[in-house]
């Protein structure tokens, strides 16, 4: 493990991974949540960020850590082009660590044409040397430089509801219309998916809608090794395809849907607050994990070399080369 009794005391005790990140198998990141007993998230818990260098001596710097306030449902990636880990949470608000600096930024602008109305971030996301988060209504935004995003909307409306002068309309359009995931085999060939069935296609120049079989909320979008495409719905079915031409290929009915999912290893990994499946042919089975790390599994990032999978889950985290899994903490084993 890369932490013992002490070092988990200073910085896990009292909070929960809430989502992680990797470089390579030596530098990993991790969003933390304080565990209060607040209803209703009030006062809103506070929100910690880990960087772990599993490389370094224990009692040589080798865990870098802030926390804020004010943070909610914060999801992070890493970019390898800036060297950076960047998280993003719902209200579009940012943090960044890099070698020189870590620290909250200014916010994703979220002005949305045409109505008072700002957008919502959801999820970020890695696509070869860029950042992309996603969110309502229909945004994607490229992470430009520190403090820099660029909405990249070309060929993706708004909702005309948003601006309807019904009530109802616009009800439907504040409630639906959010991306959820993004995924790409480079950044001139993404995919991007969201609520009622939504799938956009991104050239390198415009969006694209997809036709798409089914309406249902989609959760996850995964580019394969394969040239294939994978995407989770609310139920956890899996369906897979490029463009227009889609097949279901994992029929499910699962009671919470995947959080990620990710090309590794040869096969398609599905991870979700209850642990980590794999597909096999069309098959979706429990991954083979010892227990200590079914513990301390569920959300998935894979390394940019891919060579790496990093799994955590709300009481630690784990490492994956293929062949081997590394316990890297679990607050089980300071309980």
């Amino acid at each position: 493990m890369i932490l013992d009794r002490e070092h988990w005391e200073r910085h896990c005790a009292g909070y929960t991974v809430y989502d992680c990140a990797i470089m390579d198998a030596a530098r990993t990141f991790y969003v933390m949540v304080e565990s209060t007993d607040s209803p209703h998230r009030d006062p809103l818990p506070r929100t910690r960020f880990l960087f772990a260098r599993a490389d370094r001596p224990l009692d040589q710097k080798r865990f870098v850590r802030s926390e804020l306030g004010d943070f909610g449902f914060t999801e992070i990636a890493y970019g390898p082009s800036a060297i950076e880990f960047v998280a993003v949470d719902t209200g579009r608000q940012v943090f960044s660590y890099d070698r020189s600096r870590a620290g909250q930024e200014a916010d994703i602008p979220g002005e949305l044409p045409s109505t008072t109305l700002l957008a919502a971030t959801s999820k970020i996301a890695r696509v070869g040397q860029s950042m992309y988060a996603v969110g309502w209504p229909r945004r994607v935004y490229l992470r430009a430089g520190l403090s820099s995003w660029a909405p990249l909307d070309s060929g993706m409306p708004l909702p005309k509801k948003l601006s309807s002068s019904h009530e109802d309309d616009r009800i439907e359009a504040q409630t639906n219309y959010t991306f959820n995931d993004l995924a790409g085999f480079s950044e001139t060939d993404m995919y991007v998916v969201g609520d009622a069935g939504e799938v956009w296609r991104f050239d390198g120049a415009r969006w694209g809608r997809c036709a798409f079989p089914t309406n249902q909320r989609l959760c996850t979008v995964a580019c394969g090794a394969d040239g294939k495409v994978y995407v989770t719905t609310q139920t956890g079915s899996i369906w897979v395809g490029r463009g227009d031409a889609w097949k279901l290929l994992v029929d499910v009915e699962r009671s919470v849907p995947f959080r990620d999912s990710a090309w590794f290893g040869g096969k398609l990994w599905c991870g979700s607050d209850y642990g980590l499946w794999t597909v096999e042919g069309d098959e979706l089975t429990t991954a083979e994990l010892p227990a200590e790390v079914f513990l301390a599994s569920g959300r998935i990032d894979v390394s940019p070399d891919g060579g790496h999978l990093l799994t955590a889950g709300a009481h630690g985290a784990a490492l994956f080369d293929g062949a081997r899994w590394e316990l890297l903490f679990s607050s089980h084993e300071f309980a």
